[in-house]
C-alpha cells in the first residue's frame, strides 16, 4: 500500500504550556465569531484562550483580536495587543496593518503613529535577516516539489497507479525528489534550519517537505536539527510530528500522532495507520500544535480507523 503523499493579564510566550483539543475548539470558535462580525464575543474567546494557555496563539490569531477589538470599540484593547504584536512578536507587515479599515478609527489616535514606527522598524529589520539568495532557491524547490507532486497525482488519477504514462511521470518525481535533497541538505548542513525570517514561509516549508518527502535515514539525520529548530521557533513541532511518524512506521513501529495514512486497495478508502494508544491520541496532537484527530480523519475522508477512537 502507498503513503499518501477584552484584556489580556500579563505577555504570554509563544511556547504555550499546555495545549488542549479544547483550546483548538475555542480558537475555531473564537475564528468563526470574528467572521460572524460578532466582534465583542470573538474577543472574549480569543483573550480566553490566551490567559488559559490551552492553545498556542500564533501571530495571526493576535491579529485577529486586534481587529475584534478595533471593531467591537475596545480601542485601548486593540492598542495594547498591537504593542504585544509590535515588541514581542517582532511583526512587521507595515502594508497590511495600515491598509486594514478594521483600524481605520484608530487613526488619529496619537498611539497609533508610534505602533506604525515600531512596525516599520520590525520591517527594516526583517529585510536585514533576510538571504534573497537561499530564499530564492528554496522557493523554487517548494513549487518545483508541488509541481512534480500535482502532475504525478493528475497522471496517476487517469491513467493507473500502474500505468505506463503514471511510471513515467513518477520518474520524473524521483528526479525532482534527488535534486531537490541534495539542495536541502547543502542548506541543512551549511547553515541549519532556516526560519521564514530569512527565507520567507515558503522558503522554510520546503526544508521541511524535502525532509519529511525522504528516505528515513535522512530523515533521522536532521532529528538533531528539528528539534533545536523548535526550541528556537523557527519550526512548529506539528512538522516534527510527521517525520516522527513516517520513521515510527518504518521501524514497524506504530505512530505517534495518527499522521498518516494510505490508501486501502480493497475497499478503495483511506485507512488509518496503527496509532499507540490511540485513546489518549488527541492530548498528544494538541501538545504539538495538530488538530484533533476527528477533524483529521474528516478532512482527509480517512473512514477506516479504530473503532476505540471516539
Amino acid at each position: 500500500m502507498k503513503l499518501l503523499p477584552l484584556i489580556i493579564c500579563t505577555w504570554i510566550s509563544s511556547l504555550c504550556l499546555g495545549q488542549t483539543p479544547e483550546g483548538y475548539y475555542l480558537l475555531k470558535k473564537a475564528d468563526s465569531l470574528l467572521s460572524q462580525k460578532e466582534y465583542q464575543q470573538a474577543s472574549a474567546v480569543y483573550t480566553t484562550i490566551i490567559n488559559s494557555q490551552l492553545w498556542k496563539i500564533s501571530e495571526i490569531d493576535y491579529y485577529n483580536l486586534c481587529k475584534a477589538s478595533a471593531l467591537s470599540g475596545n480601542k485601548d484593547s486593540a492598542f495594547s495587543i498591537l504593542e504585544i504584536l509590535a515588541t514581542k512578536l517582532k511583526y512587521y507587515d507595515l502594508k497590511q496593518l495600515s491598509q486594514d479599515d478594521s483600524f481605520s478609527k484608530m487613526h488619529k489616535d496619537s498611539r497609533w503613529k508610534r505602533i506604525l514606527n515600531l512596525v516599520s522598524e520590525n520591517k527594516l529589520s526583517a529585510q536585514r535577516k533576510k538571504n534573497l539568495k537561499l530564499e530564492k532557491m528554496l522557493v523554487k524547490v517548494f513549487d518545483d516539489d508541488q509541481k512534480a507532486r500535482e502532475n504525478y497525482s493528475n497522471i496517476s488519477n487517469s491513467k493507473g497507479f500502474n500505468s505506463p504514462e503514471a511510471d513515467s511521470v513518477g520518474m520524473l518525481l524521483d528526479k525532482v525528489d534527488s535534486i531537490n535533497l541534495t539542495i536541502v541538505e547543502g542548506v541543512l548542513d551549511n547553515y541549519g534550519w532556516l526560519g521564514k525570517e530569512v527565507v520567507s514561509e515558503k522558503g522554510t516549508n520546503a526544508l521541511w517537505l524535502i525532509i519529511d518527502h525522504a528516505e528515513p535515514a535522512i530523515q533521522k539525520k536532521y532529528i538533531g536539527i528539528m528539534k533545536k529548530a523548535i526550541g528556537e521557533g523557527t519550526l512548529e513541532g506539528k512538522y516534527l510530528a510527521l517525520v516522527e511518524d513516517r520513521i515510527a512506521l518504518d521501524s514497524g513501529k506504530q505512530q505517534i500522532y495518527g499522521t498518516q495514512y494510505t490508501l486501502n486497495e480493497k475497499s478503495n478508502v483511506n485507512e488509518l495507520l496503527p496509532v499507540i494508544d490511540i485513546e489518549h491520541i488527541d492530548i498528544r496532537r494538541a501538545k504539538v500544535g495538530l488538530t484533533p484527530l476527528r477533524e483529521y480523519l474528516k478532512e482527509n475522508q480517512i473512514t477506516i480507523y479504530p473503532k476505540s477512537y471516539r
